[in-house]
């Protein structure tokens, strides 16, 4: 089981954790700054999002991910984080991979005893359950979303996606790529692609159809 775990922001705090076969969990943790760079474009920020979740994503598998529930007065804040929150889904659902959420106040309850915990409380928490010192608080919130889904999600069933292994097409063969079927074709030349793979030497993603051709 691998799980994601996110408290999305402009400094976006991320926990991931994976359990070999043996039954050992090693848990990595840290932020994602997407704190807007002077002059910056919207556009060139939210592609900034995309890129660094869909690196992350073909890096380390993911099965399950787990936001905090967004909710609160309308706010330029509360609009960047559901804007945040839409592209970084929107890389999830592309790869197939499902989400759940819990509410802010049900994370700092099942952290601390209190959901009104403020920052310093969640990230005494975080040190306290798991050794991990973190950089600031959405770290610690990313970490203790961790701990709750793994404590509280219990009904989950890991997906069995359609998987196969063949010779790198752009590469001579030299080395094996393996293709894991997406959650919505992508239309390249007017063809339909329904599996993806990337390239480990030239770093590219590589579409093909259900019968195997670019």
């Amino acid at each position: 089981m691998n799980r994601l775990t996110l408290d999305t922001a402009s400094k976006t705090g991320w926990c991931y954790g994976t359990i070999d076969k043996r039954g050992v969990e090693t848990i990595t943790s840290g932020v994602w700054d997407f704190t807007p760079k002077a002059k910056e474009s919207r556009h060139n920020r939210f592609a900034i999002i995309f890129n660094t979740v869909r690196k992350f994503i073909q890096t380390h598998p993911v099965d399950l991910a787990i936001f905090e529930r967004k909710f609160g007065s309308f706010n330029d804040s509360l609009v960047l984080q559901a804007k945040i929150d839409g592209i970084i889904q929107a890389v999830l659902a592309w790869h197939m991979i499902e989400m759940r959420n819990f509410t802010a106040t049900e994370i700092k309850k099942f952290a601390t005893g209190s959901g009104k915990a403020d920052k310093a409380a969640m990230i005494e928490a975080c040190r306290t359950r798991t050794g991990i010192n973190p950089k600031d608080d959405n770290e610690a919130d990313a970490v203790c979303i961790y701990l709750m889904a793994k404590d509280r999600i219990t009904d989950f069933i890991k997906p069995v996606h359609q998987v196969f292994e063949t010779d790198c097409v752009k590469c001579n063969g030299s080395h094996k790529l393996k293709f894991k079927k997406m959650g919505v074709p992508v239309v390249i030349n007017r063809k339909e692609k329904d599996f993806v793979a990337l390239c480990p030497v030239t770093l590219n993603e590589i579409y093909i159809d259900s019968k195997g051709l670019l």
